[in-house]
């Protein structure tokens, strides 16, 4: 049975695969799409949020993509609607695809259940800072190799096919305009 629930406004919304991928559609897609802007500022902000959002930094993203964004001159609103790519119902599977990546590369072995515990257990005898950075070097390091390289590889095809999807659009859009010039002109 598809749950059934009311906005705000009275409408009434099927929590459904199809209604939340028209609802990001909607939130994500569309903003994109009626952006004002240049192809290249644009495709810049998809790439920066798709790199920011496929990162471990849940929290601070959107700071960093407006930051950055500014500093290369990117679409900030392109790149805020991207970087929640990561959100609270992909962040656990994309942290563990990270997780595994990385242990890979290093060539670890991937840790169990118990050996977690060891080491999210802070010993007594062991200071903070020694602990952070045990925890670090065993979680957060495979952690952040593995997102930065899932990151790049996903982020260096994205922009050059934004361009063209942009640069495509704006073509249709000038002809189309020019079109309706023309039968507008007597």
């Amino acid at each position: 049975m598809v749950e059934r629930r009311r906005s705000r406004t009275g409408r009434v919304y099927d929590w459904t695969i199809g209604a939340m991928v028209r609802l990001a559609y909607e939130r994500v897609v569309r903003p994109i799409l009626q952006l004002n802007d240049s192809p290249h500022s644009i495709s810049l902000g998809i790439t920066l949020g798709l790199f920011v959002g496929l990162t471990p930094t849940v929290g601070i993203q959107m700071v960093l993509v407006v930051i950055f964004g500014t500093l290369i001159r990117a679409n900030r609103l392109a790149a805020v609607c991207v970087v929640w790519i990561s959100n609270v119902f992909t962040v656990v599977p994309l942290y563990y695809l990270f997780y595994i990546t990385g242990i890979m590369l290093l060539g670890r072995e991937s840790m169990s259940y118990d050996d977690l515990g060891r080491i999210v257990a802070n010993d007594s005898d062991r200071g903070a800072l020694e602990y952070v950075t045990h925890i670090f070097n065993e979680l957060g390091w495979p952690l952040w190799l593995g997102s930065v390289v899932i990151a790049t590889v996903c982020s260096i095809p994205t922009y050059p096919l934004c361009l063209r999807f942009f640069r495509c659009r704006a073509q249709r859009a000038d002809v189309a305009a020019a079109s309706a010039a023309e039968v507008e002109a007597p």
